[in-house]
């Protein structure tokens, strides 16, 4: 559990982990540097349960992904979840997902639903599930396939994917679930719904398009590509991840960093992904950008728009 001044909601976290009706589990929590009571009111948990370990991040980079990863490298226990310090869970959640590893031990993961909530669990019925019977090509398209407890996974295989990508301030998970599918670790979709995601919520870390935080997503669609090519994933999936990458280059173009736009686009189609028709197409929609961004409604953008969608593949996702 990665914390970062959530005193006042921490604790009602720690609660639902505390109430599961499988006693046998240990709680790591891992504090970003809160400035407030947060470490007060966890250490205060800690004292009157043994199950419940603290650790405080002393290096950088600050993040979720940064404490997540020291929880992986300090945990024990043969499976991990992860839980945000303003989620809950429903008491048999973690008695329930032990039951279905000892059914399928082998699977890498084992996925089950998470519901939003307001107020209090249930007073919604929408789920954080977006995953499609090709959970790779969903998240390419869609992003993260599902919320971040939903999957329980083996804590060997959290190891071997490196565990999360410390360089991201945002995406972290998708770019962790990408990275597993890419890989051919498996998953085991489950129905039962056994946690709960805090709606309006304001997130550990900014989910804003900044210029840093495009910029460090740009650069982790070229690092996946690269596994894409040594894995020898099909076309479509190149393609898919390209329209992403492409997407966020835009996204730097409309931030007012058109060079830095240009030299992804140019290193993401050097990496070998894309054949050269397709890189150039990229680079035009790249010039054109500013163009349509700046006179959207005039007919000149609406014939590029036009044109720029007839011209780019079929599986390649473009934003306009």
């Amino acid at each position: 559990m990665p914390t970062y001044n959530r005193r006042d909601l921490v604790g009602e976290s720690i609660e639902t982990v505390l109430a599961q009706t499988l006693a046998d589990f240990e709680l790591l929590v891992i504090d970003d540097g809160s400035t407030d009571d947060t470490v007060k009111v966890v250490l205060e948990y800690a004292a009157r349960d043994a199950r419940i370990r603290v650790f405080q991040r002393t290096t950088q980079p600050k993040g979720p992904a940064s404490c997540r990863n020291i929880g992986i490298a300090q945990a024990k226990a043969g499976y991990c979840m992860f839980l945000d310090s303003d989620d809950l869970l429903a008491p048999q959640c973690l008695a329930g997902r032990i039951a279905a590893t000892q059914k399928k031990p082998a699977v890498d993961m084992h996925v089950f639903q998470m519901q939003f909530f307001t107020n209090h669990p249930g007073d919604t019925s929408d789920l954080f599930f977006y995953a499609g019977t090709d959970a790779l090509s969903s998240s390419l398209i869609n992003g993260s396939p599902w919320g971040i407890s939903c999957p329980l996974w083996r804590t060997d295989t959290l190891r071997a994917l490196g565990g999360f990508d410390e360089s991201l301030l945002t995406s972290e998970d998708w770019d962790l679930h990408i990275r597993a599918f890419a890989f051919g670790y498996t998953h085991r979709i489950h129905d039962a719904v056994d946690c709960y995601c805090r709606q309006g919520r304001v997130s550990l870390t900014s989910q804003d398009q900044s210029l840093t935080n495009v910029r460090q997503l740009t650069a982790s669609y070229l690092k996946i590509a690269r596994v894409f090519r040594e894995q020898g994933l099909q076309p479509i999936y190149l393609n898919q991840l390209a329209g992403k990458c492409l997407t966020q280059c835009g996204r730097l173009h409309d931030l007012g960093d058109a060079a830095a736009a240009q030299q992804a686009w140019t290193m993401f189609a050097q990496a070998g992904i894309l054949s050269g028709w397709k890189s150039v197409v990229g680079s035009a929609y790249l010039m054109l950008r500013r163009t349509v961004a700046r006179d959207g409604t005039s007919l000149r953008a609406r014939m590029l728009r036009k044109s720029m969608g007839l011209v780019a593949p079929r599986f390649l996702i473009w934003s306009y």
